[in-house]
């Protein structure tokens, strides 16, 4: 048996791994969590809201996947249509940097000053009690709120039916919480 040829074969889903965002984030946030696992009861809002931004990513994933099948006219499955979108560069890192990574930036900045304020108001003011914690549990609300309709916008576009209803729905509730009386242009149908 010759064993470079079984080596050349091994290293490419090796290579693939090393390039891949999605595995980069998931190891990631597994890291984070295991850092920040100590029995704080703050945790639970944090590995929902964070499970929440990975399944948007892997909705996305599987809406570009869909979309990139469709648009070439092929037969096949999810992960024919995966392969296509990361060959015509649909689905690629640079494209994850530049529209995934600024997200989670702003993500981990807001939740981490909403956590600075309510500690601080904890701090500042002991007489508020639990009520100090409000800002925290708000960011953690609206962004969790912004993700699940997210996911419901790409599950839509992935064709799966229920999603587009549910995607009408969540954006209606937020523009009703936030005041707006316009959706910002976009086609939720």
């Amino acid at each position: 048996m010759d064993f470079s040829n079984l080596a050349i074969d091994f290293s490419r889903p090796l290579d693939a791994v090393m390039q891949s965002w999605l595995v980069k984030l998931v190891l990631s946030v597994a890291l984070t969590l295991g850092n920040y696992l100590s029995g704080a009861s703050w945790i639970w809002p944090f590995v929902l809201f964070w499970s929440l931004v990975l399944m948007d990513g892997v909705s996305k994933i599987l809406s570009l996947s869909v979309q990139t099948l469709k648009n070439s006219g092929s037969q096949g499955g999810i992960v024919d249509g995966y392969r296509m979108a990361v060959n015509k560069g649909v689905i690629s890192s640079q494209i994850a940097r530049e529209k995934f990574v600024p997200k989670i930036l702003f993500y981990f900045i807001t939740v981490t000053g909403a956590n600075i304020v309510s500690v601080i108001a904890k701090w500042a003011m002991p007489i508020l009690g639990d009520i100090a914690f409000v800002p925290a549990g708000l960011a953690y609300v609206y962004l969790s709120w912004v993700e699940w309709q997210s996911i419901c916008e790409n599950g839509r576009d992935a064709g799966i039916n229920c999603m587009g209803p549910l995607a009408i729905m969540a954006s209606k509730k937020k523009n009703e919480l936030l005041g707006n009386t316009d959706d910002g242009g976009k086609d939720n149908v």
